[in-house]
């Protein structure tokens, strides 16, 4: 197994998050590999030690906090493989900027995009102003490298059965937008998707891209009262490419990201 860093000064730099809640750990393990996470969880299991997985800390939630225990950092898991293959531990906004370049987008854009890790975005099920067009994180996932609590390397697709013994989540979800609670899933990876770390650490991900627009064009419009206003928002909504409806009459509106100014925001 790697060694452990317990020196109080490098542990204190990862006791917090963008909450500014702060905890307490004993070690901190860096590994470069799945196979080093591996280790690091299947002797954490032999010990009876809480394991707390942290990325960039970008969490206003006080997730990556520990409690005692060992922190598990993903920061050095940071290769791109392919313009669809890379570790979890790679800032999303640089992932983003080399397809980019290549002329291809990976389109969930959480506001954090430039200081969080890919790893943790799928963790999260993250989402941001163009997930009015492309949805979430999770449909642009097609397969995830991960190593479960016990030390077990897996790769997973929406094939993947959950595990025999897992208990199934078994609950409806709101028809609103949320990302509370483990996913409704009959499948491996869309559970692992948005579970933040607590059913295994994300080391690896194959993903979805579409081709890079040529151009995207922002407007202003003004609309004299509450009514309309909403109503352009339901045509909006109505005519707007989905990863799960991928067409739109020629003639409807297709944003990819609204927003809302009143006159207190423009004043």
């Amino acid at each position: 197994m790697i060694s452990p860093i317990t020196d109080p000064a490098v542990i204190e730099g990862y006791l917090s998050d963008a909450s500014n809640t702060r905890g307490r750990a004993e070690a901190l393990f860096r590994p470069r590999s799945a196979e080093e996470v591996a280790e690091v969880l299947a002797e954490a299991r032999h010990r009876r030690v809480p394991v707390t997985v942290t990325a960039r800390r970008t969490s206003t939630t006080g997730a990556p906090v520990p409690e005692g225990g060992w922190l598990l950092s993903t920061e050095m898991l940071d290769r791109i493989h392919a313009a669809d293959d890379a570790e979890g531990g790679v800032l999303l906004g640089d992932y983003q900027d080399r397809v980019e370049n290549d002329g291809r987008l990976f389109p969930p854009d959480p506001t954090s995009r430039r200081e969080c890790s890919l790893g943790a975005a799928i963790a999260c099920n993250a989402s941001g102003a163009r997930s009015f067009r492309y949805g979430p994180t999770r449909p642009w996932v097609e397969a995830l490298q991960v190593v479960l609590p016990d030390g077990t390397i897996r790769w997973c697709d929406r094939s993947t059965p959950l595990p025999a013994d897992w208990p199934r989540p078994r609950w409806q979800e709101p028809a609103v937008k949320t990302a509370a609670g483990y996913f409704p899933a009959d499948n491996l990876l869309d559970l692992m998707i948005g579970q933040e770390g607590t059913l295994g650490v994300i080391t690896r991900a194959r993903l979805r891209l579409v081709p890079l627009p040529a151009a995207v064009l922002s407007l202003m419009a003004f609309l004299p009262d509450l009514d309309r206003t909403l109503r352009l928002v339901e045509r909006a909504r109505a005519g707007a490419r989905r990863p799960w409806r991928p067409t739109a009459e020629a003639s409807a509106l297709d944003p990819r990201a609204i927003e809302y100014f009143d006159d207190a925001a423009l004043d």
